[in-house]
Order: C-alpha cells, then sequence, then structure tokens
C-alpha cells in the first residue's frame, strides 16, 4: 500500500481519517516513525497491529475510532508487540 513512497527520515506521521484499511508495508516506507496517527479510519484487523514491531523507533500510535478499537485488550495487544510504546490510544 505504502510502496510507492520511502521517506525514511520522516519520524512523525498522520493518516488520519483517510480511509485507511490496513496499513500493510508501512514500516519499509516509513522505517523511522516514531509518532504514527492512524484515528478516525477502517483498520479493523488485529494482523495490522503486528506490522507494528517492524517501527522499531514507534513510540505513540493512535487507533481510535478504528472498528480494531471493539477489541477491548488493543493497548495490551500493541505493547505486547511494541515493548518501549508509551502512549497507545
Amino acid at each position: 500500500m505504502f510502496s510507492f513512497l520511502k521517506m525514511t527520515e520522516l519520524d512523525d506521521l498522520s493518516l488520519k481519517q483517510v480511509g485507511l484499511l490496513h496499513i500493510r508495508g508501512i514500516a519499509e516506507s516509513f522505517p523511522n516513525l516514531s509518532i504514527l496517527e492512524l484515528s478516525q479510519n477502517k483498520i479493523f484487523s488485529v494482523e495490522d497491529i503486528e506490522e507494528l514491531h517492524k517501527l522499531h523507533e514507534l513510540s505513540e500510535v493512535s487507533f481510535k475510532d478504528n472498528p480494531v478499537c471493539v477489541h477491548k485488550h488493543l493497548t495490551d495487544m500493541v505493547q505486547d508487540v511494541v515493548p518501549n510504546i508509551e502512549v497507545v490510544n
């Protein structure tokens, strides 16, 4: 999905309300992200959370108002994949 972009220096990315269904491939295009805003999209799969483990600098992520938020253990799932993450909302 993000293969046409390659922004290796970018560390803060907002993809708020752009209609995303998934985030597969995000780490290949933006490997140094520390802040990732994904709120108000259509991300529904827990598998997308697994993609976050490839973002080694990630300290903050927001899935607010996405279908995946119905999982009551979303924060725990993200923390399992990205142990050093500081903010999940």
